[in-house]
């Protein structure tokens, strides 16, 4: 089996409407690894806090998100994140 440096991560996808974040369980088995969902969470985001892909209300998002990953943390994932982010803002040239 690889080492996994991030064992525990939750993921997260940032959207203009809503915040959503998961944490997946993994058990390894002789034959195969077995996944269950650990937690799930989607909280919505006020109107205006995030409009195209770009944080207007910072304040506001950030307590929205915070108020996730607390929950998310309490289930018993770790503090690393794999996110995702609006593709309008992710694109390089």
């Amino acid at each position: 089996m690889p080492f996994n440096p991030f064992e525990g991560a939750f993921g997260l996808d940032i959207g203009d409407r809503a915040f959503k974040l998961v944490h997946v369980l993994s058990a390894r088995k002789p034959i195969k690894t077995e996944y269950k969902l650990g937690f799930y969470g989607n909280q919505s985001v006020p109107e205006g806090a995030v409009e195209n892909g770009e944080i207007i209300k910072a304040e506001t998002a950030l307590k929205v998100l915070k108020e996730l990953v607390k929950r998310a943390l309490d289930s018993g994932a770790s503090k690393w994140v794999v996110a995702s982010l609006p593709e309008n803002r992710t694109f390089l040239k």
